[in-house]
């Protein structure tokens, strides 16, 4: 009776870690999709600067975490490669465009 009970414990630790995990990696993806966002709207009113600091936040998520789905991490690649383009900030951009087309 004991081995059973220790097996119905491991499995809902188990379940328990499953269903976090799943939960963490939605968040993730919620807020990364939440920074495009604001990344977008920033950049269409012409605040480079802080859509820059969004960008750059949006890309550390999107790094912390491998379980996001490869087009929201490449789209936050893309967002700051087309603003360093669109600055004229070519050096900067080049490498994020070729990480994109990676992911």
């Amino acid at each position: 009776m004991l081995k059973n009970s220790n097996n119905i414990i491991g499995i809902i630790v188990l379940y328990l870690i499953l269903v976090a995990s799943i939960g963490c990696a939605q968040n993730a993806n919620d807020e990364l999709i939440s920074l495009n966002q604001e990344f977008s709207d920033l950049f269409q009113n012409g605040e480079y600067d802080h859509a820059i600091v969004v960008a750059k936040r949006a890309i550390e998520v999107a790094e912390k975490d491998a379980s996001l789905h490869p087009p929201i991490v490449a789209a936050s690649l893309s967002n700051l490669a087309l603003l360093y383009y669109t600055l004229g900030r070519y050096d900067e951009a080049e490498p994020l465009f070729k990480r994109v087309l990676v992911v």
